[in-house]
Formats: C-alpha cells, structure tokens, sequence
C-alpha cells in the first residue's frame, strides 16, 4: 500500500468534519471542507468534493510557514474563518527541534538546494526526525527544498498576478527603503511534498538506512491543480533586511489546524475594516535567521485571496511591517 493510500485512510475520518477530532495526537491537521471551488474566468463554482490527499498538503504548508510542521494539539492561540480559508493555530510547549538539529536541517536543505537546477523541487528525507521525542517530528520525516524560477522584472511580474486574477498593484517599494527585487510563483518560506515525494518515503528511509546517511532526496514533480495558487514578491534594503509580500489565490475551501511552539506570539488588529492577524515565531525552522514575523488579512478586493506580509529579519519591527501592510494595500 503506498503512503498516500496510507494517508488516504487514516485521514479519512477528519476529511469529513470541519470540528477538532476527538484524539488531537493521531490526526493529521488538514481538516478539508467538504465543500469546494473550482473558478472559471474569474467566478466561483461551488461543487461537491471529495477528499484528496493534496488538500492537506497545503494545510501542511501553512503549519510550517508558523512552526515548520503541522499537527493539532493542545492550547487553542488563535483561530479565524475567512470564508475560504479558516485557520486554527495551536501550540504546545513540547513543540521543538534541537537546536543542533536544526542547524543540521538548515545545512541539508541548503545542500541539497545547492545541487538542484533552476525549477526543480526535491523531497528531503530527514533519519534525526524519525528519532525524535515528539510524534509529529516522527510522522513527518520528510521536508522540501527547491531552487524557484525567479522573476525579476517588475513590470513582467504585475502582469503574471493581474492574470492569475489577483487585483492588487505590485509596488516598486516599501517602506521607501525596500525595492523590489524578484518575483516567484511558491511560498516565501518552507515547501510543499508532493504526492509523488510522500510516495518515496520508503525508498529514501531504505537508501539512508541501508547507507548510513543522514538524510536522502530525490527530484520531485511541483504539485499540480493545487488547491491555493501562491505567488510571493521579494523586497530588499540596501543594508541586506527583506520583505516578502505573499499571495495566497485560494481555488478549493480548505481549513487549516497548525501546531507552533509555545512561544510563538500573536495580535489581531482591525486594518482599515478587516480583521489582521500579526505572527511573531523566534523559533522558526525555514529562515536562516530562526524567526518569522507576518501580518495576514483577507484582500479588501477579492474573498479568495489572502495577503501575507513577511520578513526574517530582526532589525525589522511589527510597526514596521504594519508599515509595510498598508503600502500593499
């Protein structure tokens, strides 16, 4: 039986409900509505659907975008329904990677990225995460890297946004500090495994096994017929700090339960009518710097579409992002 018929069974049961299952601990995060989108020229078509494994994929990606995995637990921080796209964020105190781990995490997907050629994706199978304390760590020993086809003209960048439908203007600056310097058609951080990577998980655990190493990779295939579309802008100041500006086109209603650590930070603030969400994780897996700060709300102009404003840097403040937000939109 392959991993995602695997998936496909345990999971099945939390397709079905948009509620918390009853054992937090055994279930995947990505609860999927049974109601779904498809859209054609623009409009939404609601349909019945069924469940998919590529749907939690993308819930898995957000949980790593606010902890670098993603499994319900125990301590509700915050949740919000967006029509779309609902979210519960939740956070347990032994939530965490060894620091060397992660250390050794960063420096293989860094190797590993290395190797790749522009476009391609890989699927990392992690040995250290399969010895871990936590469940989680255990259930998901795999990670992605890749090396994104970058866009670096701005004015060819606005186009590809405006035809994938999103109406927001790509500004040349934030902050009056930070210009644009590429475009990319994937998240600013972390990485989705495809179906096909999560069907390697035997033969990568096998292959490390058998070899000694520490961890293995294969080239996987970019997930197809995704259920969000994400198209991300990167900013950068003239002494090295970024801002990433992120678009999430939702295409299926999806609902997201992700796990961070315990001191991971949040507020919520009304941005010009709309409800905000601010995210602060000094312990955060996919940036070189451990942390991750982002304000999120819903685009004023479209219900399918979420904005994220990022950064890594330290040197870059909540009141500067809130800066930052507004410029955008």
């Amino acid at each position: 039986m392959s991993i995602e018929q695997k998936l496909k069974q345990e999971y099945k049961s939390a397709s079905e409900s948009l509620h918390l299952p009853s054992s937090l601990e055994t279930h995947m995060t990505a609860i999927i509505a049974e109601q779904g989108a498809n859209w054609r020229e623009g409009k939404p078509m609601i349909l019945k659907r069924k469940f998919t494994a590529r749907k939690w994929i993308y819930a898995a990606l957000i949980a790593a975008v606010l902890s670098g995995f993603g499994y319900a637990t125990q301590k509700l921080l915050f949740q919000s329904d967006h029509g779309f796209i609902q979210t519960e964020v939740w956070t347990d105190s032994g939530f965490k990677l060894a620091p060397s781990l992660k250390t050794d995490i960063r420096r293989t997907l860094a190797d590993v990225k290395n190797q790749l050629q522009e476009g391609q994706y890989a699927a990392v199978y992690m040995a250290a995460l399969e010895k871990s304390e936590y469940s989680a760590f255990r259930q998901h020993p795999l990670l992605s890297v890749s090396k994104p086809r970058t866009v670096e003209q701005l004015e060819q960048w606005s186009e590809k946004i405006a035809s994938a439908g999103i109406i927001s203007a790509v500004p040349d600056q934030l902050n009056g500090a930070f210009t644009f310097e590429s475009g990319k058609s994937e998240p600013a951080f972390g990485g989705i495994v495809s179906l096909e990577g999560l069907e390697m998980l035997g033969e990568l655990r096998q292959e490390s096994k058998d070899q000694g190493k520490a961890y293995t990779w294969r080239t996987q295939p970019k997930e197809t017929n995704p259920p969000v579309d994400i198209y991300t802008s990167t900013y950068k100041s003239a002494d090295g700090n970024r801002l990433f500006v992120q678009y999430d086109h939702i295409l299926e209603k999806v609902k997201i339960k992700a796990i961070s650590p315990d001191t991971i930070v949040h507020d919520r603030i009304q941005k010009d009518g709309i409800e905000a969400d601010y995210v602060e994780n000094n312990d955060y897996l996919f940036s070189d710097t451990g942390l991750y700060k982002e304000w999120s709300w819903m685009s004023k102009s479209s219900s399918s579409v979420m904005i994220r404003v990022i950064t890594d840097s330290p040197n870059i403040s909540k009141e500067q992002l809130i800066q930052a937000a507004q410029a955008v939109e």
